[in-house]
């Protein structure tokens, strides 16, 4: 049983499997992009970090929007803030 102050937690996932992938993430740089990133910047830091080091690609805006429903103005200051 946790202290009065935390809950307990029982984490969940889906399945990994060659259709679902997990991805590797620095814990550090996801914890400080998560404190100092808006919402919006966060989402499209994980967009870019769910990918390996040197991996390259045409940044599609449709495609992000699709992916977290951003409206094209909230994709675009999100570029702008990660930039």
């Amino acid at each position: 049983m946790g202290k009065s102050n935390q809950k307990t937690v029982k984490v969940e996932k889906e399945p990994c499997d060659k259709n679902n992938f997990y991805t590797a993430i620095n814990l550090d740089a996801l914890n400080y992009s998560a404190s100092v990133l808006s919402g919006d910047g966060f989402k499209m830091w994980v967009y870019f970090s769910k990918n390996r080091p040197g991996y390259e690609f045409e940044l599609s805006s449709k495609h992000a929007e699709e992916t977290f429903l951003l409206s094209k103005r909230r994709y675009d200051n999100a570029i702008k803030e990660l930039v």
